[in-house]
């Protein structure tokens, strides 16, 4: 039968390292590291898209390890990265961007600070129209195609009014009463 002091070590061997995994597996203090400020702001409504993202944060950022990623969702997702990261200030990253419709846009980033710290998030805006150059597109180039599906509901919904619409104008014929 085991002693009771080998029980009691061994389970102050097992929790101290439970501590150990949990505290060396814990992400770094969010409040030692933020964003500070972002162009656009986030949840922005733009006349045209930017040729450019730009993120502040709070202390220094390692750019060799850390990205940003814009994409578009006015085109099912697609990124719209236009070249590559660079940073414009020991704190301060900025990414080339070419969105060539308008909608929401989404920048997620993930960086690595010099210290070692991380920090991820992401940001949206949206952009009623723009290009690559970030100028507004002419109004007659926005263009949609026909969508087969509300095509067909819009078919099944007519056929639905004049069916409703026949039945109402077929009203049935009053019947003399029975005893004029």
């Amino acid at each position: 039968m085991p002693r009771p002091r080998y029980l009691a070590a061994g389970a102050a061997v097992a929790i101290a390292l439970t501590v150990a995994v949990v505290l060396a597996d814990r992400p770094p203090d969010p409040g030692r590291v933020s964003v500070t400020s972002t162009s656009p702001a986030d949840g922005a409504a733009l006349a045209w898209a930017p040729t450019e993202v730009e993120l502040s944060f709070t202390g220094p950022v390692d750019p060799g390890r850390s990205h940003i990623s814009v994409l578009s969702g006015s085109d099912t997702g697609s990124a719209r990265n236009a070249g590559a990261l660079r940073q414009v200030a020991p704190d301060r990253l900025s990414q080339p961007i070419a969105v060539t419709a308008g909608g929401e846009v989404t920048v997620a980033y993930h960086v690595t600070f010099t210290d070692g710290a991380e920090l991820a998030g992401s940001l949206r805006f949206t952009a009623r129209s723009g290009n690559a150059s970030g100028r507004p597109t002419p109004a007659a180039a926005h263009q949609h195609g026909i969508d087969p599906v509300s095509a067909g509901l819009l078919v099944a919904d007519g056929i639905v009014a004049l069916t409703v619409g026949i039945l109402l104008m077929r009203r049935p014929r009053r019947r003399a009463p029975d005893g004029a």
